[in-house]
């Protein structure tokens, strides 16, 4: 995934390890209560980055919430090398304030697979649970907020495939019904190009070492039509897409990967604060109207407001 590298002076042991012990207390749901006088601290430790300092910010008092804490599976690990790609595993609706997220099928920890909930985060409601299925990812949601895409593995062949599931009466469909989901000798690998419009899905499957192979599938017909193929190293829709900034524009996220800072920066008010200390965030997503930003850490889906509402 793509990350924002940043470079940031490292200040003593005791000073980070009272930020991050500090920020991780604090950073809880339902707001954060931060003490100003750490984040100033810190910034003796950890001065801005230079994308950020170029700017003109200071760093104040945090005035984000941490909302929502959710479960997520697991993909990265800081002990095993793994190298499995899964696209998106985080997606807001494009009209409103729905969030889809894969989370575990026993709610507490779980590897690559899981169950889809999509959140309503304003009511704090799960609309939609999979169930029997396992859900790897790559979330694409129709432009019109209608129907939502997924990778799945079928647990009995261990094949993957796609659904789609229509949220407004939460029926799904497999895209992959008119032919086999088999398309290679292996797992026959999916992945989410796009929506080219509200009916009209864009996915590719592995067709064999080095290939993959696009399909066009019509949600009103049901038909899946073959495309074009290409090398696997020509194929990502895989890779996972982070919005570092908030389509106001009014807000930055900035991820120091040395020591796993996460800054959110305003132009407008040309302030930054640390609302994250010490975890890593391997994908980034914000709400179409700004309101929330979310986060995905190893094991868990952290969901802020940039300014606390309560």
């Amino acid at each position: 995934m793509k990350h924002v590298h940043l470079y940031f002076l490292l200040g003593g042991l005791a000073l980070l390890g009272l930020l991050i012990s500090a920020c991780s207390t604090t950073l809880t749901t339902g707001g954060t209560s931060s003490d100003a006088d750490v984040l100033l601290t810190a910034e003796a430790a950890n001065p801005l980055p230079t994308e950020l300092s170029s700017q003109g910010l200071s760093v104040v008092k945090t005035k984000a919430c941490q909302v929502e804490k959710l479960v997520s599976v697991q993909v990265q690990s800081n002990d095993v090398q793994v190298d499995t790609v899964q696209g998106d595993l985080i997606a807001w609706s494009p009209m409103g304030d729905e969030f889809a997220y894969v989370t575990p099928d026993n709610e507490k920890w779980g590897w690559f697979v899981g169950n889809l909930v999509v959140l309503d985060v304003k009511t704090q409601k799960a609309i939609f649970t999979s169930q029997n299925q396992e859900v790897n990812g790559d979330l694409t949601w129709s432009p019109d907020g209608s129907l939502l895409a997924y990778v799945v593995l079928d647990p009995k062949t261990k094949v993957y495939t796609v659904d789609i599931v229509n949220l407004s009466n939460g029926s799904t469909q497999d895209i992959f019904t008119s032919i086999s989901p088999q398309t290679d000798s292996w797992s026959s690998t999916k992945g989410i190009d796009r929506w080219s419009n509200s009916q009209t899905l864009l996915v590719t499957s592995s067709c064999d070492v080095d290939c993959s192979r696009s399909y066009s599938y019509d949600v009103a017909s049901g038909q899946l039509t073959a495309g074009a193929e290409t090398r696997k190293s020509d194929d990502h829709t895989l890779n996972v897409t982070n919005q570092d900034a908030s389509p106001n524009t009014r807000w930055e996220i900035a991820v120091d990967t040395n020591n796993d800072n996460v800054w959110l920066a305003s132009s407008i008010n040309g302030q930054a604060s640390i609302i994250l200390a010490g975890v890593t965030a391997y994908e980034i997503k914000w709400s179409t109207d700004s309101s929330y930003v979310a986060l995905r850490t190893d094991d868990s889906v952290l969901v802020y407001e940039p300014i606390c509402s309560k």
